[in-house]
């Protein structure tokens, strides 16, 4: 209930608005100190009694409603719902004294703690504050705000959480008793009683009563200590840590806090005028430090206070003891205030100063009825004043600030500055050695890139930019050193591979070194391709290929399929049903017994037993989609029927017949002539006939319509053949659409057959095609030999006296006597035998050596030892001795090879072609002749056509080689008349005698030597045939001597000479033929790879 109040001072004059309960000396106060140390008057007194008693009634109405405001106001404080208790308006002037300082004080609070500029000290100091007054609701709201404030050190957030935990244990009586069996536990420790200090420790810890962090360490650090010391860890010595002196920094802090606690109690109570709970406050005080002097201090001021409080006042002086210690509390928070300010100032902390001058403010503000006017004008000046010196010193500190950020500015850029130059010199020298290693490592590109960025961080760096340089040059260099290498590595290659092209292969096929993996990734290929057949039903046929062993002896059906299931590990599904309507059950008897048979040959013999009385619709099996499938046949065909698609492209190639060989015939070569003058026909072959390959049109491409509708034709036919084969010789006749069936059909597309039917019925087409395949693709491989052996032989031996003996006495009448030995004529070298080769020719003359050529020696007499002498005395003696052996042995192979197909005609030519001139002709009105030119051939023919044996054995064959040489081309000239009609004309007009003109022409006569043989043989695979030959023998001997002394042994060498020549010649015309099979040779060669390519071990292959 507010009173006005009129109250003259010296300077002004003011209306205040005074709370209701304030005493008269209170009123006084307010207008000034000086009117309290008058002696008041009897008529104020009076006077205020009255304006007390007027007013009172009207206050009365309008309180019951504010005290429901405060009451409401009051309740959310408690709940900590401060927003909510914020929003109530109350206006103070209505509530009692109580109440309004109550409502005051809270409000206050709660700004303090709204405010986070507020000090988190200013916030304990307040917190403390209401605790000590039992205000447990303000201060929990102060030690929370103290939790939340952003500004709060861990210190200070400890201090509150001890302080809260600290009000829990005062408003929870169950803190008090936990902490006290606490203390128990650390007693019964000392003493010894482990085991009961362990149980009080467990009871507290179990209770869960909210202790806070620091008991609950204390309890754990008290129960690992008893199990320390049951351990033995630690000794006994050490359960009263005490009495060893020991310090622990956590109790030490504990009781500095604690202390400090109180003497803010301390503090505030006296404040407050509670001087007893200060008297208290210093006493627990000295408990903690005995030597405190601020204790002691205190100590004795508040007993003295204390003391004197007992004294007997009046009512009056106890309200003016209230309004001078309410001001003194007042001027004290200000001048706490204050200083606080002004340290925080000279500590340059302006925003906070400014904070604690506007909290100075605030104090005086609320405090300002308890204050004369000249008082708190005063202080509130001084407050103005320190709040202004505070800006001014702010604003010089910020422009100090400033002006130092800015020098700090630029020397940080420059600094800045210099170290990115020297960051980027580090960058680019880090480059540069990189380059240069890279350089070490032949990267030149990359090195380049690397100075290429060093050159961007540093563009005008001579050392990177010449490094580049270099570096690029290098690298043009070694691309060109490189490709020179490539280049002459690829040329040796080359050349590697020409040599490897002249290598004489012995076999009649050869295949790549990488054969396997070729043959693995085809059958890979083909797998892939393959629509029909999915990998794991491959990997399904092949496990029921494998071999078992069964001997069922009666054995159920179910019971047989399950052992043929269990060993090959396959999945099987049965259709009971289907079969057992067909009257075969699962308990049919089976008996069985055989041994290293595949599996799935064991399954199809139980299931033929199992439908022994069903022959109509039998039972059968399939593999579809990796599982085998057990039903009756009419059951398996209808679900697994399939579409598939069969490549025959190979199966429909013809394989033409060549039958145009050529002839080794004079005669068609003279009548294949041409003309090389003025014109003349055109002409072919030779040698001569012509060859007729181009009856054969190799590749479909000729221009006759007619060639082209029968190869057409031929297509059709062997289409149909196939379709035909596979509709009767696989599957059931009955299934085929053509034969009225709905199960299987067949159509063909640009040589691909569409096949739709079921699993057995495609593997048996694909077993078809294979057979047809494999017969198709055997070959023959013929080779034919020409062998021709020369043996040639000579031997003459001879010696040749001549005698003469002079006669010297002319009275006796002897002449001369002459004896000669004219047996080298008689036994000259004979001429040849016919047979080529042979040493046989006109000997030469005989006689005496010519003379002697220094340097080359005698001239050559075509014998192999001529020796002669001549003594001339009385006697003239001529003695000439020649002899001679000669032999040689020739041998001339010429073997022409061809594979071809089985059942084809071929033929090989190795031959060289010669043109003569076989014709002239005369060239009217020329004087000239116009030739005929002529070709003939040398060389070998194998033309053959094989069939091989059905058991692969033999080869059939007619086989027609020949072999030709041209031993000679003779010259044969003679005269030609020559039709010149411009002498004929002119010899008319002149009526001369007609004039024949000749000239000398030539023409060539080639001599050949011609070996032709035609017949059909049987020979057997790689075996060799002597289809023909020739032999020549030739042979002549000469001997002539003196009768009787040419039979004289020893002597009859002086008077014998003998020549003997002798010719053989031997022509063997034999013929092999070798069957060539795919799959045999590449089995040969590769063992295991055609079972198993995916496994095969490439180690293993031969070439």
């Amino acid at each position: 209930m507010p009173v006005a109040t009129l109250v003259t001072t010296p300077t002004h004059t003011r209306v205040n608005r005074l709370p209701i309960h304030m005493t008269p000396s209170a009123i006084l106060t307010q207008g000034g100190m000086t009117l309290v140390k008058r002696q008041f008057s009897v008529l104020f007194l009076l006077c205020h009694m009255v304006l007390l008693c007027s007013l009172s009634v009207t206050a009365l109405a309008q309180g019951s409603d504010d005290e429901k405001l405060f009451n409401q106001f009051m309740q959310l404080v408690e709940k900590g719902d401060y927003d909510a208790a914020q929003q109530i308006n109350i206006d103070v002037l209505r509530l009692d004294a109580k109440q309004r300082v109550k409502y005051l004080q809270v409000l206050q609070d709660l700004e303090r703690m709204a405010d986070v500029k507020t000090d988190p000290d200013v916030l304990l100091a307040s917190g403390r504050d209401a605790a000590a007054k039992s205000q447990t609701v303000r201060a929990t709201g102060f030690f929370k705000a103290v939790l939340k404030h952003p500004k709060a050190s861990s210190a200070q957030q400890q201090q509150a959480s001890s302080a809260l935990a600290e009000l829990r244990r005062q408003s929870h009586p169950e803190i008090s008793e936990a902490q006290a069996k606490i203390a128990q536990a650390t007693q019964a420790i000392h003493e010894g009683d482990l085991d009961g200090a362990e149980r009080l420790l467990l009871s507290v810890k179990n209770a869960k009563v909210d202790l806070g962090w620091f008991e609950n360490e204390r309890i754990a650090k008290q129960l690992d200590l008893i199990k320390q010391i049951r351990s033995g860890k630690v000794p006994a010595t050490a359960r009263n840590p005490l009495a060893q002196g020991a310090s622990n920094d956590a109790l030490a802090q504990a009781k500095q806090l604690y202390a400090q606690e109180k003497m803010v109690e301390a503090r505030q109570a006296e404040r407050e005028g509670n001087y007893r709970l200060a008297v208290e406050a210093y006493e627990k005080i000295l408990k903690i430090d005995p030597d405190s002097a601020q204790a002691k201090e205190g100590l004795a001021s508040a007993q003295l206070k204390a003391n004197q409080r007992l004294m007997p006042r009046s009512v009056l002086t106890n309200d003016m003891q209230q309004i001078r210690l309410r001001a003194s509390a007042t001027e004290a928070e200000f001048k706490e205030l204050y200083n606080k300010a002004d340290t925080l100032r000279q500590q340059g902390n302006f925003t906070a100063a400014s904070e604690a001058v506007q909290q100075a403010k605030v104090t005086l503000d609320r405090s300002q009825n308890f204050l004369s006017a000249s008082r708190y004008s005063q202080l509130r000046e001084s407050a103005t004043s320190l709040g202004v010196q505070i800006s001014q010193e702010q604003e010089l500190a910020e422009a100090s600030i400033k002006h130092k950020l800015e020098m700090q500015r630029k020397e940080d850029a420059s600094n800045r500055r210099q170290t990115a130059l020297v960051e980027r010199d580090k960058q680019v020298q880090d480059l540069m050695k990189r380059a240069v290693d890279l350089r070490r490592e032949q990267k030149y590109e990359r090195a380049i890139e690397l100075l290429k960025q060093a050159r961007f961080l540093d563009p005008t760096n001579p050392a990177v930019a010449l490094l580049q340089e270099t570096m690029e040059d290098t690298l043009q260099f070694v691309k060109v050193r490189d490709l020179r290498r490539e280049r002459g590595k690829l040329m040796q290659i080359n050349s590697t591979e020409n040599f490897e092209s002249t290598l004489p292969y012995n076999e009649l096929m050869t295949f790549p070194a990488d054969w396997p993996e070729l043959t693995y990734r085809r059958r890979q290929t083909a797998a892939g391709d393959d629509a029909g057949t999915s990998e794991i039903t491959r990997r399904v046929q092949q496990s029921l290929n494998e071999s078992i062993n069964v001997d069922f002896e009666a054995n159920k059906l179910e019971t047989s399929i399950a052992f043929i299931r269990d060993n090959t590990n396959v999945n099987f599904v049965i259709n009971w049903t289907a079969m057992t309507n067909v009257g075969v059950e699962p308990d049919l008897p089976i008996t069985l017994k055989i041994s290293n048979v595949p599996a799935s040959q064991a399954l199809t013999l139980v299931l033929q037993q199992a439908s022994a009385n069903n022959e109509l619709d039998p039972v059968s099996y399939a593999v579809k989609d990796g599982i085998v499938e057990i039903s009756t046949l009419r059951d398996l065909k209808r679900r697994t029927a399939f579409l598939r698609s069969y490549d025959i492209r190979d199966l429909l190639v013809q394989v033409p017949n060549f039958d145009g060989a050529p002839d080794f015939d004079l005669g068609s070569a003279l009548s294949s002539s041409s003309s090389v003058g003025g014109g003349g026909g055109s002409g072919s072959g030779g040698g001569g006939g012509g060859n007729s390959r181009n009856n054969v049109d190799l590749f479909g491409d000729s221009d006759n319509d007619d060639d082209d509708d029968d190869d057409e034709d031929a297509r059709l036919q062997r289409v149909t053949e196939i379709l035909e084969l596979i509709r009767t010789q696989t599957g059931t006749q009955s299934d085929w659409v053509e034969f009225g069936g709905d199960v299987s059909s067949v159509r063909e597309l640009n040589g691909l057959l569409l096949v739709r039917t079921t699993p057995g019925t495609h593997d048996e087409i694909t077993t078809l095609l294979d057979e047809l395949r494999q017969t198709r693709s055997m070959q023959i491989s013929v080779e034919a030999r020409f062998l021709l052996v020369d043996q040639n032989f000579l031997e003459e031996i001879g010696v040749d006296v001549d005698l003469q003996i002079n006669g010297s006495d002319t009275d006796t009448g002897w002449s001369n006597t002459r004896v000669a030995q004219d047996s080298f004529g008689v036994t000259a070298r004979p001429f040849s035998t016919g047979i080529p080769g042979s040493f046989g020719s006109a000997g030469a003359a005989i006689g005496a050596l010519e003379d002697f050529v220094a340097g080359t020696g005698f001239s050559s007499t075509g014998r192999a030892l001529d020796i002669g002498f001549s003594y001339v005395d009385d006697w003239a003696v001529n003695v000439m001795i020649r002899a001679t052996q000669n032999q040689r042995r020739a041998i001339s192979l010429t073997a022409p090879r061809i594979t071809f197909f089985n059942g084809q005609q071929a033929y090989v030519t190795v031959a060289r072609q010669i043109a003569f001139i076989s014709d002239l002709e005369p060239v009217p009105d020329a004087n000239g002749m116009n030739p005929t030119l002529s070709f003939t051939q040398s060389g070998v023919v194998l033309a053959v056509e094989g069939t091989i044996s059905a058991d692969r054995r033999y080869v059939t064959m007619t086989v027609q080689p020949s072999l030709a040489t041209i031993s000679e081309i003779r010259r044969v000239e003679f005269l030609v008349e020559l039709d010149n009609n411009n002498n004929d004309n002119n010899n008319n007009n002149n009526n001369n005698d007609e004039q024949q003109t000749f000239a000398t022409g030539a023409i060539e006569a080639p001599q050949l030597e011609l070996t032709q043989l035609e017949t059909t043989v049987s020979v057997p695979d790689q075996g060799t045939l002597m289809l023909g030959g020739q032999r020549l023998v030739g042979e002549i001997e000469i001997e002539s001597g003196v009768p009787v002394l040419s039979k004289i042994p020893l002597v009859n060498r002086l008077f014998t000479n003998r020549t003997k020549v002798k010719d053989e010649r031997t022509l063997l015309i034999l013929i092999k033929p070798t069957i060539i099979i795919q799959s045999e040779e590449e089995n040969l060669l590769f063992p295991g790879l055609e079972a198993n390519p995916e496994q095969y071990n490439i180690g293993n292959r031969l070439r």
